[in-house]
């Protein structure tokens, strides 16, 4: 988050007035002021306007506005902003790194005021927003959809890029076209890490992201070589896989000691009715990042809740995934279970070190054959003053099918649940009707 900038004070802490200075110093100074701006660094910000009615000939102000991205984003220096009026472009907007601000001095492209800036796919597999190395750069109050077919994405942005804020942003309408498969994918937003320049400090806050058909891939992915995301008030709906996934391990950074996320913040977002026909959809699901805080989510009627996972086997970390809290989260009527902690098959990656506290889960899993909580391959699982309450009973408690080579060092301290009639916890594939650290209610 950016900090706030105080003025300069001399060492008493109070504001002085000096002396005039001679003109001819004062010349001097403003001089060298000039000549040790960079242009990126200029003395005024400048703000400027498009429009459907616009011309690249015009001055690019509110009353001649310029009329494409491609013209309005190449004039764009630090500290400017580029305000869209409302209506329907079909211009599929490209941001290189030479059109970067500063910390002190970020460059805008916004939407304006309460008018509606629809970036519109006209139904082509495209991708309607690239970020391609860029820094310091804020896009918000912008709306992009209709972008349908393989590779279809509303925002992506790419290595390099470093102090990018997504904010207040709409996202629908991007789906897959013909025979869904595993390279037949489609993503509302996706920070793709596959170089080993890495992504930084990205904020994606207060997005509305809906109503995409996404075959295999998510509404929100983080992937590969990204560093210091926070994923803050968002709220993701009605998408056809996966919400927010975080994803490591898979190969897409060429130096597998960074091809992972790592210092991720995923808060007090809305995750809901996330629903796979083919697979079993997370609404947050960490597949192989490090050093992860997940708090203050609620996440309704998807397939699963919450998965800390790791798809893939790790090449140079104890674990494939690591260092993870998930804290004072909120999970309601999600089908196949509340969380769901390791890798699902033997000879996949291992989770570990992994604090699960403080989370209220009603109605999770509450079908045959499924459970509240789903252990698999892990260890130094801590399940702490958590709340699982559901009606029927039809699920298990807890599940974990793994033996005690794959699945151990499991902590339960202060848990309550109540599951109708249903005691069943099986641990490392043994059954119980009762387990240490979990209190009926």
């Amino acid at each position: 988050m950016e900090r706030s900038l105080k003025n300069s004070t001399n060492c008493d802490g109070k504001y002085k007035i000096g002396k005039k200075l001679p003109k001819i110093i004062v010349c001097i100074f403003f001089a060298a002021v000039i000549v040790n701006l960079s242009p990126k660094e200029k003395a005024f910000a400048a703000k400027y306007f498009l429009a459907e009615n616009g011309s690249d000939s015009a001055a690019g102000s509110k009353s001649a506005p310029f009329a494409t991205f491609s013209h309005a984003i190449e004039r764009l220096q630090a500290g400017d902003t580029l305000y869209v009026r409302g209506g329907d472009y079909k211009e599929q907007i490209y941001i290189p790194s030479n059109i970067s601000g500063t910390k002190k001095k970020r460059i805008s492209i916004k939407g304006y005021g309460n008018e509606e800036a629809v970036i519109d796919g006209d139904g082509k597999s495209v991708h309607l927003l690239e970020i391609d190395g860029a820094s310091y750069l804020t896009v918000q109050n912008m709306h992009f959809r209709n972008a349908h077919g393989n590779d279809s994405a509303g925002i992506c942005v790419y290595p390099a890029s470093k102090g990018i804020r997504l904010i207040k942003n709409e996202l629908s309408d991007i789906a897959v076209s013909g025979e869904v498969n595993e390279d037949n994918n489609a993503n509302g937003i996706i920070i793709y890490g596959n170089s080993t320049k890495e992504i930084a400090d990205i904020e994606i806050r207060k997005n509305y992201i809906h109503d995409l058909d996404t075959g295999y891939s998510e509404a929100l992915s983080v992937a590969g070589n990204c560093e210091d995301i926070l994923i803050r008030q968002n709220t993701v709906e009605n998408i056809t896989n996966i919400g927010i996934d975080c994803s490591g391990n898979y190969g897409y950074c060429p130096d597998a000691s960074k091809d992972y996320p790592r210092d991720i913040r995923i808060e007090r977002n809305i995750v809901r009715n996330c629903i796979s026909p083919y697979a079993t959809s997370y609404g947050i699901y960490i597949d192989g990042a490090h050093d992860a805080k997940i708090k203050r989510n609620t996440v309704e009627k998807c397939s699963g809740g919450m998965e800390i996972g790791a798809e893939q086997s790790q090449s140079v970390n104890t674990y494939a995934a690591s260092d993870i809290t998930v804290e004072r989260n909120k999970l309601f009527d999600n089908t196949e279970a509340a969380f769901a902690v390791g890798g699902y098959e033997k000879e996949l990656g291992r989770v570990g070190d992994v604090t699960i506290k403080n989370n209220l889960c009603r109605r999770n899993g509450d079908k045959e054959g499924c459970a509240m909580v789903v252990l698999s391959k892990c260890d130094g699982i801590s399940f702490i003053k958590n709340r699982f309450f559901n009606d029927n009973g039809r699920g298990d408690v807890l599940y974990s099918e793994m033996p005690k080579e794959y699945t151990y060092n499991i902590t339960f301290r202060q848990n309550r649940y109540s599951n109708s009639e249903n005691d069943s916890f099986v641990l490392n594939n043994v059954a119980t009707d009762s387990l240490e650290g979990w209190k009926k209610r």
